[in-house]
């Protein structure tokens, strides 16, 4: 097999194609077969009434392994901006046949000093002595500047950084504190209110959307780049639906849209709140957000660790096993939403008051997904789980970690029909985590978990 050629196959009724891409493959791996999982008999019969009209014809044009951890990518023009554990990347792109790439610029994470308490085990002490490692988490584009989110999920460190990003080499001009900037290392992530630097997304009118994990959805005016400063916040008046840890959710990755509302245009975001649901939210005030409805789904909870009481003290993990709403993007009147082992969640929005339910996928198999010991992470026990969602035309992007790239043709919005699958054997380049698309070209970045090392990971672009 040719390096980088996607094989394309197609399953039950025309129009439907599952493909599956080994790309960046030579020698051993090229030998290797290809693995291509065709539609349950259910989604093939569903498909089969509303064939895809889109067509993908992805081909792998780079791979490159470099930058570790690439937990999110932004394509403007000719430019690819990555962010990771490397920090921040631009990358120049000319032509795709072939992909011509340019390096432009690395500005690397840095650590962050903190005050170490004498309790903390030696093996930490280590880790943290010459500071604490600030990656990067996510990137969002405005007025000649990217906004970088950054700070290690428990520290008590997380920042937003703008660069301006209009000259050769990016500038540092601002950094914003997210949450109590302490100076000493504290309790681990998880505890009621701890805050985050997550996701980030910019409107039109310079207000930045950050996820901020339990402290919920920060809103920061950035129309003066360089004097950033936190307008507003959202979060849920009353998170205590699960008594023993008051924590039912994290905002990750919310995004914002411009909806037509009782005869006026409102700025509306869209908060996946993790455990909790999805919450639309009238920002049109940043500081006085109002909520419009929610949309949520029943749930089994899942427990690991060892339980010291009955409210869990010294659980490590604490997790619903079925929905956990990690990311959303809006399309007309529908909100895709990402539900971690529940697949994508199609709601109708056209009035946000009231959020519906149309449509539903899941690429796994309940009884798989579901099959999870007491003791053991979901994450690496089940076999996919929606991350990020992106949406290009007709088609529907989601990242699904261990299971790769999925596309879904969404020109009928009420219909998930599914359109192509990019996987690499044996999870070559880990697990797909975050996605960027424009007219021409994909990215797909990736991370690949390490207990016993610094974590990897890659970043792959596409041609379609």
């Amino acid at each position: 097999m040719h390096r980088g050629r996607p094989t394309t196959r197609r399953f039950g009724s025309p129009g439907v194609l599952i493909l599956v891409l080994v790309a960046g493959c030579s020698g051993e791996q090229c030998s290797q077969t290809e693995h291509v999982t065709a539609p349950s008999a259910s989604s093939s019969a569903e498909a089969g009434r509303d064939a895809a009209v889109v067509d993908l014809d992805l081909k792998s044009v780079k791979v490159d392994r470099s930058l570790g951890f690439v937990a999110a990518a932004e394509l403007r023009g000719k430019r690819l901006y990555l962010v990771g554990d490397a920090g921040l990347v631009i990358e120049r792109l000319d032509g795709t046949k072939p992909l011509r790439t340019t390096r432009l610029a690395h500005v690397p994470t840095g650590r962050r000093k903190l005050e170490l308490p004498p309790e903390l085990p030696e093996p930490m002490r280590a880790q943290h002595r010459e500071g604490v490692p600030m990656p990067c988490n996510d990137v969002a584009l405005y007025a000649d500047h990217a906004f970088v989110t950054a700070g290690t999920p428990g520290s008590p460190l997380q920042e937003l950084r703008v660069y301006h990003v209009g000259t050769p080499t990016p500038v540092l001009v601002a950094e914003l504190a997210i949450g109590a900037k302490r100076a000493k290392l504290g309790p681990v992530a998880g505890e009621p209110g701890d805050h985050a630097a997550l996701g980030i997304v910019v409107d039109d009118r310079g207000i930045a959307y950050v996820g901020a994990a339990e402290a919920g959805m920060l809103m920061i005016d950035v129309k003066a780049p360089a004097k950033p400063a936190v307008v507003g916040t959202f979060t849920l008046d009353d998170p205590s639906k699960f008594a023993c840890t008051k924590v039912v959710g994290r905002v990750s990755w919310p995004t914002v849209s411009r909806i037509s509302l009782d005869g006026d245009q409102r700025y509306v975001a869209f908060v996946p709140y993790g455990a909790s649901g999805l919450h639309i939210v009238d920002v049109t005030k940043p500081a006085s957000p109002d909520v419009l409805g929610s949309f949520d789904l029943d749930r089994t909870w899942y427990r690991f660790g060892a339980p010291k009481d009955e409210c869990g003290v010294g659980f490590r993990v604490k997790r619903k096993a079925d929905y956990w709403f990690n990311s959303v993007v809006v399309r007309g009147d529908t909100a895709y939403v990402a539900a971690d082992w529940g697949g994508i969640l199609a709601l109708d929005i056209e009035n946000p008051k009231a959020p519906k339910l149309v449509a539903h996928h899941n690429p796994w198999h309940a009884s798989q997904k579901l099959a999870v010991r007491a003791d053991r992470d979901p994450i690496k026990t089940t076999p996919g789980r929606t991350v990020r969602v992106r949406v290009l035309g007709d088609v529907l992007l989601a990242t699904a970690a261990g299971a790769g790239l999925y596309a879904w043709d969404v020109s009928n919005p009420r219909k998930l029909v599914p359109l192509a699958r990019v996987e690499h054997p044996k999870k070559k380049l880990g697990l797909a985590w975050g996605v960027a698309a424009d007219q021409h070209l994909l990215v797909t970045t990736y991370w690949k978990p390490d207990v016993t090392a610094t974590s990897g990971g890659a970043f792959e672009v596409l041609t379609h």
